[in-house]
């Protein structure tokens, strides 16, 4: 809001100066967008938002997600690496929800490594869920999605609150996209963990149930 303020203020005074109004055509739109970015965030994890649920496969999601932000990628010189199996199952899901937790999955670790970096996604079934024991003739059937980064990595003493709403580490950060992710994965009876070593990068597993697991 202060940019757009300012440069409101100055319009009356500029408003004949072609580089002061390409520069208001540039700025403005773009402050505009994060204003709006942010109450949409805020609506989303205020209210208890309407999931529509239906059959899907999440490998196209994760290739739209890469693909709508690959310009990004490419600007903070990180190269993705994606590995998706062939035959993931099914899941109940919803489609828009679900792209948005990658979405911001993707974009944190984007922000995590502004000078470059590297990008790990794997999508693979699991017979069993990874948290649980159960016997090996249980055949529930989990979707597991890995997004690991090299970036510098999150302290010991701030990972348990990297999912609380309005944490961040970042001095632009607004620390809701993170806490969205963890409320669109639980909303579909799945799970978030996150572990990071200083210095190495930062990796978040999210495992989702499929049409064949007992939760479903």
């Amino acid at each position: 809001l202060s940019a757009i303020k300012t440069f409101v203020q100055l319009l009356p005074k500029k408003v004949e100066n072609p580089g002061f109004l390409e520069k208001f055509q540039r700025t403005v739109p773009r402050e505009i967008n994060r204003i709006n970015q942010l109450v949409e965030d805020l609506l989303d994890l205020a209210r208890a938002p309407k999931y529509h649920f239906e059959t899907i496969s999440i490998k196209p999601l994760l290739e739209q997600t890469i693909d709508f932000l690959s310009e990004e990628l490419n600007a903070h010189h990180i190269h993705c690496l994606c590995e998706f199996s062939d035959d993931l199952p099914l899941v109940r899901a919803d489609a828009d929800q679900l792209t948005k937790a990658f979405h911001n999955l993707v974009q944190n670790a984007a922000q995590a490594m502004p000078e470059g970096g590297e990008l790990a996604i794997e999508a693979f079934c699991e017979k069993k869920h990874p948290s649980k024991q159960q016997t090996a003739t249980e055949r529930n059937g989990w979707v597991t999605v890995i997004f690991r980064d090299t970036g510098p990595g999150i302290r010991p003493e701030t990972l348990k609150d990297i999912f609380n709403p309005f944490f961040t580490t970042k001095d632009k950060g607004t620390g809701l996209g993170l806490a969205i992710t963890h409320k669109v994965i639980i909303e579909h009876k799945g799970r978030i963990e996150v572990t990071s070593q200083m210095g190495e990068g930062t990796r978040f597993n999210i495992v989702l149930p499929t049409l064949n697991s007992p939760s479903q």
